[in-house]
């Protein structure tokens, strides 16, 4: 597949009558695309008994930069920062290799990954001749993973269920395009948590909810957060449908906090700290849903080629 794109940008100042552009935010540029690939996949399966399955994996594949990341326009996000896309932006090449063991309804795996040249969406960087701060796409020069899954469901009486994932492990990183190379080990975990009840008169209680412990983004550090929902379900007599209500963030935790400059120094030497509150915080987020099916239920396939790789790019 070929593609030719090409952009022209720019703000024009009037000094004595005159329309001057201003050269920090002229930008012109002309893109071709040409796209080959492979993908390959290799996968075993041995079966240990009639309940227990051990499996063996490897991928390699390719993820192409979306258009919107490589589109060189500029959109001002305050007198001395702008935002642009990044048409020198390199695929990722990603590298998996995993080993998942089940029992039943319990799994566990290990996955040992690698990204080459994996993005990033917000980088601070500098332009040649500009006193600008561009906020752009950049590609980091590297992403190891060493990560640990289960997935584990229990039925504690007949009326309670639970089910915990839990996912962590070790990361790597290095970024190249800050004013020295810098790189960051750390570990990263997340959790996942529901609780089921059934109770009488066909009604069935929720809580779940997650936890994300501190992670990093390049040279981001987001800081750890986390929500729990309740929900209250009643299946109507007679195929008539369910009724549902739910809460999101009870406990109005939905915070998210991000420091930037935590590894590494860029271009401007940036050192900020930002804040994020969902809706949630203030009031929790409250649904009253009816749902019902009609018809055979039955489920219908469409392939996914490359056609559907393409138009997940276009964001």
């Amino acid at each position: 597949m070929y593609t030719t794109s090409s952009s022209s940008s720019g703000i024009e100042r009037l000094i004595n009558g005159s329309w001057v552009p201003s050269l920090g935010s002229v930008d012109a540029i002309a893109m071709h695309e040409g796209i080959g690939a492979g993908y390959t996949s290799v996968h075993a399966v041995l079966k240990l008994s009639d309940h227990s399955l051990l499996q063996l994996s490897y991928s390699k594949r390719i993820t192409r930069p979306s258009y919107k990341d490589l589109s060189s326009y500029i959109v001002y996000n305050d007198p001395l920062s702008v935002l642009s896309g990044n048409p020198l932006l390199k695929p990722t090449i990603t590298n998996n290799l995993k080993l998942g063991y089940t029992d039943e309804d319990y799994a566990f795996s290990v996955l040992l990954s690698r990204d080459d040249d994996p993005i990033i969406g917000w980088a601070i960087t500098a332009q040649p001749g500009s006193q600008l701060i561009y906020i752009r796409p950049e590609n980091l020069a590297f992403q190891n993973y060493l990560t640990l899954e289960a997935n584990l469901p229990f039925k504690v009486a007949p009326w309670w269920e639970m089910s915990y994932d839990l996912i962590g492990g070790w990361r790597r990183s290095r970024i190249d395009y800050l004013l020295v190379s810098a790189g960051k080990t750390y570990w990263a975990f997340t959790m996942n948590f529901r609780e089921t009840f059934r109770l009488p008169a066909a009604f069935t209680a929720e809580v779940s909810g997650f936890y994300n412990g501190p992670d990093y983004y390049g040279p981001f550090r987001n800081e750890g957060y986390g929500s729990v929902n309740v929900g209250l379900k009643k299946q109507l007599r007679g195929n008539r449908g369910s009724l549902q209500f739910s809460a999101t963030d009870v406990l109005g935790s939905m915070n998210v906090v991000s420091k930037v400059g935590m590894v590494g120094v860029d271009a401007f030497y940036s050192r900020s700290y930002m804040s994020w509150n969902a809706e949630s915080r203030r009031f929790p987020i409250l649904k009253l849903t009816y749902s019902r099916s009609f018809g055979s239920g039955q489920k219908t396939h469409h392939e996914e080629g490359s056609s559907g790789e393409e138009r997940a790019r276009i964001k």
